[in-house]
């Protein structure tokens, strides 16, 4: 079983593992982290940036029975901000797309008995944003808790 706040930290965990290999330490941040985009308006590369936050969503009772042995299977979803230099066409941000994508798609993160599962992966590019291009990626998830 799993509560709200482990499954954020599974996500977090493997949202650091994967963005320090495609983006610098420097270059992510957690929802309610201080943080300061990057300015390399000469290199998409050094100017991309992404956000990494969780939102629960749906919740349903999946078992009935007294209290501490009741199920619920708790929906929620991990977005993923990513931000590039705009000129320089979407290379880098399709590059985070696809190894977000790679890293959450069909994918189940246990560690410890704590475990979440994903499901689907969307994909949404909202175009310019002032002087960022900037696409979405949505990573849906459940898991379930006992209360």
């Amino acid at each position: 079983m799993t509560t709200p706040n482990e499954a954020r930290q599974l996500i977090y965990a493997a949202a650091r593992d994967l963005l320090t290999v495609q983006l610098s330490a420097e270059q992510f941040v957690f929802d309610s982290e201080t943080f300061e985009p990057p300015h390399a308006p000469d290199n998409p590369d050094d100017g991309a940036w992404c956000r990494v936050f969780v939102r629960e969503a749906l919740s349903l009772q999946s078992t009935l029975g007294s209290v501490e042995n009741r199920r619920f299977d708790r929906q929620a979803t991990t977005y993923f901000e990513i931000h590039t230099p705009q000129d320089f066409g979407t290379a880098k941000g399709d590059d985070l797309v696809r190894a977000i994508r790679g890293a959450f798609e069909g994918v189940s993160i246990r560690d410890a008995g704590r475990e979440v599962h994903f499901t689907n992966v969307q994909v949404l590019e909202l175009g310019i944003e002032g002087a960022e291009w900037r696409v979405n990626v949505l990573a849906s998830f459940w898991f379930e808790e006992r209360k």
